[in-house]
């Protein structure tokens, strides 16, 4: 009809069939095609932009839904410049939101900025300026309590829901990025849910908070387990199918920290599952279930499967111009098929393709993860000096970054320094110095008293006994560490 109203120089008509039919294509799950319909439609109104603005929201929600969380931002944007204040908030908000988890990380914090500068929150510079505010909003849930007063949406008012959500794009745009600056927001949302007392968004707010307590490892095992066991009540409770995900993500991503691989793997999978069958647009959600799934493979040794899995989600990843998912792929894991081909110089221009889209500002976990790669196959190309002072030039800003205040980066970046510097050994005259350091940093991975850390060291340790001629010595520290990795699942690194 629309085809034919067009046709017939009817634009107005030709509009409202292209409208009901872009409607349709949503309702239908036809995301590609409701963005054509929409953009179509929005070419032929002929109306004034503030009566633009309904229509514009919905081409942003189809285009988020595509995966294309940038393009949905700027629209989002279009349309709050000529909507009611209200209104305009809300849609700043998406746009920020889908920017910060899309990648677009400066574009997403200046947007941010502009909507917690409305609602009298100020957003932390910082991760440093971000760490006292956080402690003070964890010591006030735990002085409050998790015990809340269930009302429904309809109950609470508008701009308190606006705040409780602003609070979580903050939070979970952050969470994979700078995670100190996003368990501060996390901090505000979570106090703000629970006041409120909206059974999805208090469900939601716990089972992020249970991500972000597993980032202290063992410290915080305790409080992350009571957390994960009250989120899996609310969310069966309440049978809604994102908060179902969410939980299964969380999960993995508390036992992936943990350095329970293969729990890890599976509560991954199930999430992915989860999401796949029951939502739309989540594919951060998605893109991050499948980035620690296969990290996770990478660590239990599975590397078949991980070299089998990732071209495709690589793949899809630049198809819908993901820079969250091409970035995390990219430096993560991308270089390992490199490795296991024996090409070194492929892993080291797929890691600088993927680091080079992303934000320069500040450390991020991402640079994290270049850095992680880097270092890899530097190692793996016998260039052990080389490794050594990428990791030293990067230390200082890993720690400005509050980036080693979660154990799991802690562990892996102290054995990954210690192997660099024994990858030296052969071409240092400084080989007791040498040695000093990787007993030092082996013996502060023991002090975090948890499993893996607790291999890395005794590895590490055997490497040292070994170059100082203690055979003995070595071989018992192999031993222990072959059986603690058989225990962990590990099984390259025990072979």
């Amino acid at each position: 009809l629309a085809t034919h109203f067009q046709d017939a120089g009817n634009k107005e008509k030709a509009a409202e069939y292209t409208l009901k039919a872009a409607d349709q294509a949503s309702l239908a799950l036809a995301f590609d095609h409701a963005v054509n319909l929409y953009e179509q439609a929005l070419a032929l109104a002929k109306k004034p932009p503030s009566e633009l603005v309904s229509l514009q929201a919905k081409l942003g929600n189809a285009l988020v839904n595509t995966g294309r969380s940038g393009e949905g931002a700027r629209i989002y944007l279009q349309a709050a410049n000529n909507a009611k204040a209200e209104q305009a908030l809300e849609l700043r908000r998406k746009a920020a939101e889908q920017f910060l988890l899309g990648g677009h990380i400066d574009e997403g914090l200046k947007v941010l900025e502009t909507v917690m500068g409305s609602m009298g929150i100020k957003v932390p510079p910082t991760p440093k300026r971000a760490l006292l505010s956080l402690l003070l909003r964890r010591l006030q849930i735990r002085l409050r309590g998790l015990i809340f007063k269930s009302q429904t949406e309809a109950e609470i008012p508008a701009n308190q829901l606006l705040k409780i959500d602003a609070c979580w794009s903050a939070a979970l745009g952050l969470a994979i990025v700078d995670t100190i600056r996003g368990a501060e927001f996390q901090g505000r949302h979570m106090l703000l849910a629970l006041a409120a007392g909206e059974p999805y968004r208090v469900a939601r707010a716990i089972t992020l908070e249970a991500g972000f307590s597993s980032t202290t490892g063992s410290r915080g095992k305790k409080r992350t387990e009571m957390l994960l066991k009250m989120a899996k009540e609310l969310v069966d409770k309440i049978n809604v199918p994102h908060a179902q995900g969410l939980f299964y993500l969380m999960a993995g991503i508390a036992s992936f920290l943990a350095g329970e691989w293969l729990k890890a793997h599976e509560n991954l999978e199930q999430s992915t599952s989860i999401f796949s069958q029951n939502c739309t647009g989540v594919n951060w959600e998605i893109d991050n279930a499948q980035l620690f799934s296969l990290r996770s493979l990478l660590y239990l040794g599975e590397l078949n499967k991980l070299c089998e899995r990732l071209p495709a989600i690589v793949k899809q990843a630049h198809e819908r111009g993901d820079i969250y998912a091409i970035t995390g792929l990219g430096t993560a894991l991308s270089y390992m098929p490199c490795i296991i081909e024996d090409n070194p110089e492929q892993a080291r221009k797929n890691m600088w393709e993927a680091i080079e889209k992303w934000s320069h500002e500040g450390f991020h976990l991402q640079h994290y993860w270049a850095l992680l790669g880097q270092v890899q196959v530097e190692v793996y190309s016998g260039q052990g000096n080389t490794a050594l002072k990428i990791i030293n030039a990067q230390w200082s800003p890993m720690v400005k970054g509050l980036l080693l205040e979660v154990q799991n980066s802690l562990v892996e970046m102290l054995q990954l320094r210690a192997r660099a510097a024994l990858a030296t050994l052969k071409t240092t005259e400084n080989q007791k110095q040498v040695l000093a350091s990787v007993e030092k940093d082996a013996k502060r991975l023991l002090k975090e008293k948890v499993g893996t850390a607790t291999a890395f060291a005794e590895l590490l340790l055997a490497a040292v006994a070994f170059n100082r001629n203690q055979k003995e010595q070595a071989i018992n520290l192999l031993t222990q560490a072959e059986k603690h990795f058989e225990e962990l699942n590990m099984a390259l690194y025990k072979a």
